[in-house]
């Protein structure tokens, strides 16, 4: 029995033996195995995270290249520059004017004072500067007078400068002696050329001259006018009758059947009549439309030959393309030798300029003094009062 015992104990021994060794070989597979669990999600877990983060890093490239782009836009920007530089190049080509610049350089700011508002508003615009007009400042210092004043003569002075070419027309209407008077005093403030009367009015100019000799004023008549078919000596005579009334200057209107070819003659010792009278500045007239061309060519021949000193050419009621192109005709064959004259009913500034442009030195209206009136209002002048 005792034998037995022990054979069972060293059985038993040898299984736990056995046990021991099998157990560390179990742990070993074990940690293998978890050491393949653990390295197989290792592995794809990589796999998946370039494939999820991959556009990620695409998605930010593209808002990245958008603000490359915009300095592209910024060109744009350029045109507007260059597009304020453009009114400050008109600037300079304005400030050869003295009188718009000199009154633009005073309106900060007092509305009160004789200024056109309206110019300086657009100088203003323009990038005028008050410190470019500082001429006017010392001028008035030396003159020891308020700027204002020396800005409204430089102002009366283009006025009247302008208004030296233009002359006041009176046939065709009755004035009282009184309202020839006014017309008297207007076109000597305004320093007009002349006013031209027909002779019927002249007894009544030199009584208002008289009266009032600050009114003298060039004064002239105008012969035989709208058609000039009186005789030459019937013409003559009404000369001389003017003469004794005190006038500067007389006009002959010549009619327009003397141009056609068998009048020739006669149109020519009418013109040689006309240029013998002394002692006055003298002149013949002529219907403007009623000629063409080659009498034209034909009038002024004669006009340069026996030195008469001016044409004045009478326009009814054309257009302004017609006038336009009736005086360019003229101006051919003139070409500055003699005083170009136009009478016509030119009633605006604008008229007065186009004509001006065209190298018409004088334009005789009916409505000189209106035009008159009209710049002075316009320019606010106060240091003349017109009737």
């Amino acid at each position: 029995m005792g034998a037995r015992k022990s054979e069972t104990l060293e059985l038993k021994e040898q299984l736990q033996e056995e046990l021991k060794k099998e157990q560390p070989a179990d742990s070993e597979k074990e940690n293998e195995n978890k050491e393949n669990l653990e390295n197989k999600p290792a592995v794809e877990e990589p796999k998946e995270e370039p494939k999820k983060e991959e556009p990620p890093k695409i998605e930010p490239t593209k808002p990245i290249e958008q603000p490359k782009e915009e300095p592209k836009v910024e060109p744009i920007e350029e045109p507007k520059v260059e597009q304020k530089e453009q009114p400050k190049e008109e600037i300079k080509q304005e400030e050869p004017n003295p009188v718009s610049n000199g009154l633009m350089a005073l309106a900060e700011g007092d509305e009160d004072k004789p200024i056109a508002f309206e110019e300086v508003k657009k100088a203003r615009k323009q990038g005028s500067n008050k410190a470019d007009f500082d001429g006017f400042y010392e001028i008035a210092e030396i003159l020891n007078q308020d700027v204002t004043e020396v800005v409204e003569n430089c102002y009366l002075y283009q006025l009247r400068k302008i208004m030296s070419r233009v002359g006041k027309v009176i046939v065709r209407y009755n004035l009282s002696s009184a309202e020839i008077g006014d017309v008297l005093y207007n076109t000597k403030l305004l320093n007009m050329k002349e006013v031209m009367f027909s002779p019927a009015f002249l007894p009544a100019c030199r009584k208002e001259i008289l009266k009032a000799p600050e009114t003298n004023q060039t004064i002239g008549a105008i012969i035989d006018f709208p058609f000039g078919e009186s005789s030459v000596k019937s013409k003559l005579l009404s000369v001389k009758e003017c003469l004794k009334q005190g006038v500067d200057s007389a006009t002959v209107m010549l009619p327009s059947m003397l141009f056609e070819k068998d009048k020739i003659r006669e149109l020519k010792q009418q013109i040689k009549k006309v240029a013998r009278l002394r002692k006055l500045n003298k002149g013949v007239a002529v219907s403007a439309m009623d000629i063409n061309e080659l009498q034209i060519k034909t009038l002024m021949k004669y006009i340069k030959k026996y030195k008469v000193n001016f044409v004045t050419y009478i326009f009814g009621t054309v257009t302004e393309y017609e006038l336009k192109q009736k005086i360019n005709e003229i101006n051919q064959f003139n070409k500055g030798k003699k005083e170009l004259r136009i009478l016509a009913n030119i009633d605006t500034i604008k008229g007065i300029t186009e004509l001006t442009k065209l190298n018409v030195d004088v334009i005789l209206t009916p409505f000189a003094d209106n035009i008159g009136k009209e710049l002075v209002k316009k320019f606010k002048i106060k240091s003349i009062n017109l009737i």
